[in-house]
């Protein structure tokens, strides 16, 4: 069957990665970490639309591995070099006939299936995750070793491999057939082919090396989420406002996050802003917004009295200091100067005058002149009828000169009042000072208002500390001035500015009044919660980016991985080898019916169908019955290793190659009939390639001889024998009882050599074991010469058939009988040594070396054609 054209026609069609990835193979074969590293990038590359990172090679169909032929098979010569497997020695080594039968006998716990399982793990087995140990008694921590040598092509090769690793490429033409291998094809409807040819076997290593990459991609997925997972726990407190919550909570591949990066962060506004709003937030709580509302209040009424007690020192000191205060002064001392002239005028008169007492009698004289004496005349009146008037106090004729000027300036001072005013001057001045000393502001700056002006701007605080400090020091210059009634132009006014950040703060506490009052509407305080979440979550989000950029960093990872990972999927691989996996079974359908007839299986309905599946050619053996049941469920065991046997050699049958075929324990549950057609079957497959029989059946391992003797084929022995410490010695011969009398006589004379040479050293317990083996050795000798030579074969005891032919040849002299008798019973006397018998004094050597020649003399004598 031609499969490279096929192959070439599905592979063109690949993409650059997987293509590069099956020319790997077809160079390669098991792909080292770097190559699927490669792949994956090219992959990754090829699903960004990018160009691929490592220059992908596309496959050329020179490539495409031809079939093998006839002439061009795999051989194993040698198994050797085993180290740290189980208890198998070191030294052991087997050889295979390059062509022809090679059987491995061993019984149980002798190392033979060693052997077998690092072959079918080298090989193509079907189970391939058994793992091979090391000694269990003995600890280690090397890992078992195994060199095979091959022949491939006319040259030798040596694969020195871990006896664990995958399957050897150059061994893919091996087909192997074991116990797992019966059961796969019984379990269930689907089965493993155990052949494959060497062109199909690089798809499946192809589908293989796409599931190791594909359960690497999803590993490192697992990775990523993971990782996202846990940064997800991070935003779980988040915010929930309207607009950065819902894109935080649905972080994706696809998320913006440029559009993150605008929405993050606070101004200096908004920061202040938040702080507000939370602080308001906290006391709108219905229980306790009234006190709020109460304590806002009581900072508004305060800072009002301070407002208003700074603008009594504005009108009291500022706005009286350029005018009103530099003005009384300057009255008092007007007032002051013309009170001197005036009392300069009075130094000749009577003492007293221009007091208060004479201002007295002055205003009463004018009363009297102006409402009694001349009525209705202005005072003072010096004529009457053109006569001098009379004085109103002395009755005198007022005819003096200089009367008239004298009464002018007295009712002039008395008029003017300068002395009245000058006290009404003075009046205000003392209230001034009066005003200024009650003049204070630190007996309204409570700790408490200085606390709340303080937290709400430190300059204010500072700036009415200075006008305090300034008023003390102006009241001071100005009550000093008043006092002394002379003014002092160096004093400044002071800057009352900070009544305008004063009044912005009453103005700021109405607002928030007022706004509280809005907050116990619960649609008001619902608006707030929103706007305080808007400022937390741009806050949040710009403390926590790295983690949200990293979370969609993550997100785009691992949809790249999935993405990756299905585009590794190996159904277009799977489904061109089931392709050529129903043309395998098409083929095979007739010999495996013919197989089934010649098993005595043929009641059994069966059909074969192919598959494909994850790169493997597979089958699926229908076993048709009225339940629908499987074939497990129906057939025995020893049905089932008959079928599955029929299947096993139907497809080997139509290999494209004679590539070796390796047998463990091929018969197990087989009646004898069934393993006689086993042996027949293997024997004549051994005509035409290098077959390897792994057993501990010496019955069927002697039909295996019989047929291949009747083919004229080749056939070899190897014997694995071992110890209570070590298995795996490997005897390039038949075991004691299958050889043949003439070798089997070896083994007594050999310790009968041993005998002569170390008896001196024995004890006589040692001796006597010695003595035993050497009579057991010797009686299971004469056992073989009876059936062989006395009686010609007729009979053996691993043979059920009856040879006829040998019949004839059967002629027994009294002397031959007497020899068996003699030979026989010597051999059975001397090897117990109980009872009785026990203290029977043992044979010399002379009579040993008697005995032996007794048997030898007895064989070369009467041994038949």
């Amino acid at each position: 069957m031609n499969l490279r054209d096929k192959i070439w026609d599905w592979a063109d069609g690949l993409a650059d990665w997987q293509s590069d990835l099956l020319r790997r193979v077809y160079e390669k074969g098991q792909l080292e970490d770097i190559d699927r590293q490669e792949v994956c990038n090219n992959l990754k590359a090829t699903i960004l639309d990018r160009e691929e990172l490592n220059d992908p090679i596309r496959l050329r169909k020179e490539q495409i591995q031809a079939t093998q032929g006839d002439n061009d098979p795999v051989h194993i010569s040698k198994l050797k070099n085993v180290q740290n497997v189980g208890s198998v020695s070191e030294e052991g080594e087997l050889r295979f006939l390059p062509e022809g039968l090679t059987v491995i006998y061993g019984e149980n716990g002798a190392g033979k299936s060693s052997y077998a399982r690092i072959l079918k793990k080298a090989c193509r087995a079907i189970k391939q995750d058994q793992v091979i140990h090391p000694n269990a008694f003995e600890e280690s921590v090397e890992e078992g070793r195994a060199e095979i040598v091959i022949q491939k092509s006319g040259t030798e090769k040596s694969i020195d491999r871990k006896v664990n690793e995958s399957p050897h490429p150059d061994l893919n033409s091996i087909s192997i057939y074991d116990r797992e291998c019966a059961q796969a094809y019984i379990e269930g409807n689907v089965m493993d082919i155990p052949y494959m040819p060497s062109s199909l076997q690089a798809l499946k290593q192809m589908a293989d090396e796409q599931k190791e990459i594909q359960q690497t991609v999803q590993s490192d997925k697992e990775s990523v989420n993971e990782l996202v997972e846990k940064l997800l726990i991070e935003l779980e407190d988040f915010p929930q406002d309207d607009v950065i919550y819902p894109k935080v909570s649905s972080l994706s591949s696809s998320t913006n996050i440029q559009e993150l990066v605008d929405l993050a962060g606070l101004d200096s506004e908004e920061k202040e802003l938040l702080q507000e709003l939370k602080e308001t937030f906290k006391s709108s709580d219905p229980g306790k917004i009234d006190e709020a509302i109460s304590d806002l209040n009581s900072k508004k009424n305060d800072t009002k009295k301070l407002i208003g007690r700074i603008e009594q020192v504005d009108g009291k000191v500022n706005k009286r200091l350029d005018e009103v205060y530099p003005k009384l002064l300057e009255d008092i001392e007007n007032l002051k100067e013309s009170q001197a002239i005036l009392l300069n005028d009075f130094d000749q008169d009577l003492n007293g005058t221009g007091n208060e007492a004479w201002k007295t009698l002055w205003k009463a004289a004018k009363n009297f002149s102006v409402n009694h004496a001349y009525k209705d005349e202005n005072f003072p009146v010096l004529q009457k009828n053109g006569e001098p008037a009379k004085c109103v106090l002395c009755q005198q004729s007022l005819d003096n000169e200089g009367v008239n000027e004298r009464y002018k300036r007295f009712d002039e001072f008395v008029e003017n009042d300068i002395e009245q005013q000058l006290s009404q001057k003075r009046e205000i001045r003392d209230n001034y000072v009066k005003e200024l000393k009650d003049l204070e502001l630190e007996n309204i700056l409570s700790e408490q208002l200085i606390n709340t002006l303080y937290n709400v701007n430190e300059q204010i605080v500072e700036e009415i500390k200075g006008i305090s400090e300034g008023l003390s020091s102006t009241k001071k210059a100005v009550i000093e001035a008043l006092e002394e009634e002379e003014w002092n132009t160096a004093i400044d006014n002071l800057s009352i500015t900070v009544k305008d950040n004063l009044n912005d703060l009453v103005e700021t506490y109405s607002d928030r009044i007022e706004y509280l009052e809005s907050l116990k509407n619960p649609e008001e305080r619902s608006k707030l919660e929103k706007k305080i979440n808007r400022l937390l979550a741009k806050k949040e989000l710009d403390e926590k980016f790295e983690t949200v950029r990293n979370i969609v960093k993550g997100e785009i990872k691992s949809d790249l991985l999935e993405a990756t990972k299905s585009s590794l999927n190996s159904k277009p691989i799977s489904d061109k080898v089931s392709e050529l996996g129903q043309e395998i079974a098409d083929e095979i359908g007739e010999q495996l019916l013919d197989n089934i007839n010649n098993f005595g299986i043929a009641h059994l309905s069966l059909k074969v169908e192919g598959r494909g599946r994850s790169g493997e050619t597979k089958s699926e053996m229908i076993l048709e019955n009225e339940q629908g049941l499987s074939a497990k469920e129906i057939l025995s065991e020893g049905e089932s290793n008959a079928v599955s046997l029929s299947y096993f050699l139907a497809e080997i049958s139509h290999a494209d190659h004679n590539g070796t075929l390796i047998f463990d324990d091929p018969v197990s549950s087989l009646d004898d009939t069934r393993r006689n057609l086993v042996a027949r079957e293997i024997a004549k497959l051994a005509l035409q390639r290098q077959v390897i029989v792994f057993t501990h059946d010496i019955y069927f391992m002697t039909k295996l001889e019989r047929y291949i003797s009747s083919f004229e084929g080749d056939i070899d022995y190897l014997w694995v024998w071992g110890t209570s410490e070590v298995s795996g010695h490997v005897e390039n011969s038949l075991p004691f009882r299958r050889q043949s009398p003439q070798k089997m006589l070896r083994k007594p004379k050999g310790m009968l050599r041993y005998l002569k040479d170390a008896g001196f050293r024995l004890n006589p317990e040692e001796e006597r074991e010695v003595v035993s083996r050497f009579y057991k050795y010797l009686r299971m000798t004469w056992e073989a010469a009876i059936e062989k030579v006395f009686l010609a074969s007729i009979i053996q005891r691993y043979d059920y058939r009856v040879n006829v032919a040998g019949v004839a040849k059967l002629e027994l002299s009294e002397e031959m009988k007497q020899a068996v008798e003699d030979g026989w019973s010597n051999s059975s006397e001397f090897l117990h040594y109980e009872g009785d018998l026990s203290s029977k004094p043992l044979p010399s050597v002379n009579q040993m070396e008697t005995d032996v020649e007794a048997l030898s003399q007895f064989i070369d004598n009467y041994q038949r054609d």
